[in-house]
């Protein structure tokens, strides 16, 4: 929401600070604030957004006000940025475009592996267990992350590199097309993570 309205979180009022217990401090966005989409379309673009985050990016909190186009997938990054070639493949030719697209698998569990080399996993090997069992040691009972704080994060370390990969080859399908000429790339994170391993 801030990035989209240029606005402080206490401004848009999208995040509560409720929190005593488990609260949803997620609220939508007001639909008196006004995106970039929405600006961008008013200029006669097309607006269009394929995003993974299914939670916080879903429609019900309103973050897609002015997209002509908005995709909220359960996919990893080569079908998200696949199914935004496609898009951009169909689309109207010379009218500017807003293409937002969101990614998802350098988000925790960090399991960007494909969907048969997970099938093929032990259930307490999997990489939502072993986060789980990391923020028990560290968290619950106050121990050391040890070896098991180094394979979650070659989890997170697999999890950016395949991402990256998955771009790479986006970008270089944009140029191919002829894209990257007359475009501006914005590539951002709404938060990034810090994690030491003892």
């Amino acid at each position: 929401a801030s990035m989209f309205t240029g606005l402080y979180p206490l401004e848009h009022g999208t995040h509560g600070f409720e929190v005593d217990g488990f609260v949803d401090n997620v609220h939508p966005l007001h639909p008196d604030h006004t995106t970039l989409a929405e600006e961008l379309r008013g200029l006669g673009y097309e607006t269009s957004a394929f995003v993974a985050n299914r939670v916080y990016l879903s429609p019900r909190y309103g973050i897609d006000q002015g997209f002509d186009t908005y995709e909220v997938m359960d996919a990893r990054a080569p079908g998200v940025l696949l199914r935004a070639l496609d898009h951009l493949d169909a689309r109207e030719p010379g009218r500017p475009q807003l293409l937002f697209v969101n990614l998802m698998d350098a988000h925790r569990p960090y399991d960007a592996f494909p969907a048969e080399e997970l099938a093929q996993l032990p259930p307490e090997r999997t990489p939502d267990r072993l986060l789980e069992a990391l923020c028990e040691r560290v968290m619950n009972d106050g121990s050391a992350a040890g070896e098991l704080g180094g394979e979650v994060s070659d989890l997170y370390d697999r999890a950016i590199t395949r991402q990256d990969e998955a771009l790479g080859a986006f970008f270089d399908a944009l140029d191919q097309r002829g894209v990257l000429d007359r475009a501006v790339v914005v590539v951002t994170s709404d938060h990034g993570r810090s994690e030491e391993h003892t």
